[in-house]
Parts: structure tokens; C-alpha cells; sequence
């Protein structure tokens, strides 16, 4: 975006990933090297807060005639671990299930509660749209296109143990992964995926713990692995 203010010229860049300031030569042959790198100074956007999410959906109900019972925002914010896209196209994505079968409350919008649109969380990861789009294309292929092997066996392993331990500690993944790759390359993995918004990490009590800040994605990362490697990637 350009924007001219007080005879000065600013340029940002918005992307999920600052690789065009960090890249100094290019993969590509004949390929000059970046005339932009280390140009931009990088900030990072955090994911929403519960109370930020739930600002951002009622707001916008509201330009859309709806409502939202107290839980269903924070249902929200937690299945989209504070991402506004996922935040937003998961609201969208239930309201429209629901939206025929609603009524109107008194000033006139359809109130949308958490017990209406539960049954439907589980399909939006089996229906094309952008949501599912989402975490094919600008999650698991980009990690795929990077060749980030040890960020994708990190994400799977944290995936398929979720369900049976409330949190991973650094030890115990480092541990299940320290055949396949260095404590420093799981490490350096770690910290990229906190970095992009992917994982969760918090200390307690001297110990740090990694989640997968989107439930979703580990779900959908769920779907796409046989029994085999599911059972392969459990911590006993």
C-alpha cells in the first residue's frame, strides 16, 4: 500500500511470511539478488485476543443482521486460535448453515447460539470453501513447498497427541523426534511455526509446552494421515 504524507513515501507490505525481506539470493538461476533485503522493518501481528475476536464478530453480526449468544464468539475464538480469517470464515461458515432455521430476536436480527451451530464445526473441514481452501493451500502446501519437513512432522506429532495429553513439553517432543532430526533443527522449527501464528508455546514451572494454536488444523492434519502414521506419531 502506498500512501504519501508530509512529502514522505511509506511502503508496507503485508504477507504471512517476511520471506521477501529475509531472502538475499534466490533459488533461481540467472536471478539477480533481492534489491529489497533487510529493506522492511518487520512487525509481527499477533492473533486476536478472545475479547478482540469477539468485538470483530459482533460488529460485523451486526452489519449482517445476526446476534451471538456469549458462547459462540468464544467457541470461535478458540477453534480459530485468534486469527481473524479463520475467525471470520468460520462465523460465516455456520451462520449459513443455521441462518433458514433461526428466528428473530426482538430489535429484528436472528440470534445465533453455540447449540445450534456445534454440529455443523466438524464440517467445515470436509466441505470446499474457503476455510478448508485455507488450511490445504496456505498452511499445509506452504509448508510442503518449503520442503519444511521437520516443521510438518512437528505440527503432526503435536496433532496426533493433543487429544491425549492437555500439552506437549519441549522434552517429550524433542524426544519422540530426536531419530529424525537435531534438537537445534526441531528447535529453529518450533520457534518459526510460534513465530507465523501455528503454535502456542508457554512456560510453566520451568517447563516450556507447545499446542497447535488452531484446533482446526489439527483436526484437518488428522484427516489426512492413515492409522498407520497416526499410531507411528503417538507418544506412549
Amino acid at each position: 500500500m502506498l500512501c504519501q504524507q508530509q512529502l514522505q513515501m511509506s511502503l508496507l507490505v503485508a504477507d504471512v511470511h517476511p520471506d521477501c525481506n529475509r531472502i538475499n539470493s534466490w533459488e533461481q538461476k540467472g536471478v539477480a539478488t533481492n534489491p529489497v533485503f533487510s529493506f522492511f522493518k518487520e512487525i509481527f501481528l499477533p492473533p486476536f485476543s478472545a475479547e478482540e475476536t469477539q468485538e470483530m464478530l459482533v460488529n460485523l453480526g451486526k452489519l449482517m443482521g445476526l446476534e451471538f449468544d456469549t458462547t459462540t464468539p468464544q467457541q470461535i475464538h478458540h477453534q480459530s486460535g485468534g486469527h481473524p480469517f479463520v475467525s471470520r470464515q468460520l462465523a460465516r461458515f455456520l451462520t449459513e448453515k443455521i441462518k433458514d432455521n433461526t428466528k428473530p430476536v426482538v430489535n429484528g436480527n436472528m440470534l445465533i447460539e453455540w447449540a445450534m451451530v456445534e454440529p455443523y464445526l466438524e464440517k467445515t473441514l470436509s466441505q470446499t470453501g474457503e476455510l478448508k481452501n485455507y488450511l490445504e493451500r496456505s498452511i499445509w502446501e506452504d509448508l510442503e513447498k518449503r520442503d519444511f519437513q521437520v516443521a510438518i512432522t512437528v505440527l503432526r506429532t503435536i496433532a496426533c497427541n493433543e487429544y491425549y495429553r492437555d500439552r506437549i513439553t519441549e522434552t517429550t517432543l524433542l524426544n519422540q523426534l530426536r531419530n529424525q532430526f537435531t534438537a537445534n533443527q526441531c528447535l529453529d522449527a518450533c520457534n518459526w511455526l510460534t513465530n507465523v501464528g501455528l503454535l502456542y508455546q508457554e512456560e510453566v514451572e520451568h517447563q516450556d509446552f507447545y499446542h497447535i494454536r488452531i484446533p482446526l488444523l489439527s483436526r484437518w492434519i488428522q484427516m489426512q494421515m492413515t492409522e498407520e502414521e497416526i499410531k507411528q506419531c503417538r507418544i506412549l
